[in-house]
Formats: structure tokens, sequence, C-alpha cells
């Protein structure tokens, strides 16, 4: 009956850890599925400026994605 309570309570305890952190910093598997996204989308309308993904950041204000993307043609970041 112990082992049960134990086993539960640490479970949950789990479930809420991972739950916290993944809305402070995202979902791993998400940020992956919008990295091909991002790269797709640059190789279909950008391919002439050799884009490239600077960095992918989770914003939990907004509960969303922003994808920083360097166009080596111009020398500029977006």
């Amino acid at each position: 009956m112990i082992i049960a309570v134990v086993a539960i309570a640490l479970s949950v305890a789990i479930g809420v850890l991972v739950t916290i952190i993944f809305e402070l910093f995202g979902n791993p598997f998400d940020r992956i599925k919008i990295r091909n996204i991002a790269e797709q989308y640059l190789v279909e309308n950008y391919s002439e400026m050799n884009p490239s993904i600077v960095d992918i950041d989770y914003d939990a204000k907004y509960i969303g994605y922003q994808v920083e993307i360097h166009l080596e043609k111009t020398g500029k970041t977006f």
C-alpha cells in the first residue's frame, strides 16, 4: 500500500515538473517540428539568399516560437 502511494506521488510530481518545464521552455518535439517547417520554408522562398537558422526561442508570454534567421547574401538577421 505504501509503495503504491509513493509511486502515485512520484508520478504526479514528475508530471507537474514536466508540465512546468514545457510551459517555460516549450516542447522539444515541437521545436524540432518548427525547425523543419522553417527550413523547408526558407529553401522554397529564400534559397538564393543562403538563409540559415540562428536560433529558435519559445515565447511563453505569447505561447509560440520565434525563429531567428540570418541571410548570408544581405548580411542581415531577422
